[in-house]
């Protein structure tokens, strides 16, 4: 609860976090890197009573953030053998659709870079439960992120869609 214990490091890496009076705070991708839900605790004292974690009691709302978490599920398979890379509830996080939503996997930056046409047989995977591959979509060694796409947020930077 607000007020007691310490923040998440999963959010602005468990920082104080100054909101301009009825501005607005942006928080950028690698500050909250993972899906999750948290509480968003307010101090009431002003500047100078808002010096420690104790004094944020008061609770404003709550950030939900759509996403795989922990951010991490990384899995070792073999080339030409078929692998499953989740467990039977697929992937684990904060508002995943098993229906809708898919993965890719890239050489490159999660968000901003193209599948790799060397796995998956140059398709996207629905990121049901469980995501296994086939012997075909493994036809090399290498390694990969797996990225997630969610269905209502999916970025027009990736050409080929989410």
């Amino acid at each position: 609860s607000c007020g007691s214990g310490l923040p998440d490091r999963n959010v602005a890496s468990g920082a104080f976090l100054s909101l301009p009076w009825l501005g607005k705070l942006q928080l950028p991708g690698q500050q909250v890197a993972t899906g999750g839900k948290w509480k968003i605790c307010v101090c009431a004292g002003g500047y100078d009573g808002c010096n420690s974690f104790g004094d944020f009691t008061g609770q404003a709302g709550t950030l939900t953030v759509l996403g795989p978490s922990p951010s991490s599920q990384d899995i070792t398979c073999t080339a030409g053998t078929s692998c499953v890379i989740t467990g039977q509830g697929g992937f684990l996080g904060q508002g995943l659709s098993a229906s809708s939503d898919k993965v890719l996997f890239t050489k490159g930056a999660c968000g901003s870079a193209d599948k790799d046409p060397a796995i998956a047989q140059d398709r996207f995977v629905v990121a049901g439960a469980p995501v296994t591959l086939a012997a075909l979509d493994l036809p090399s060694r290498g390694t990969w992120k797996i990225c997630y796409c969610d269905s209502k947020y999916a970025r027009p930077l990736i050409s080929t869609g989410c």
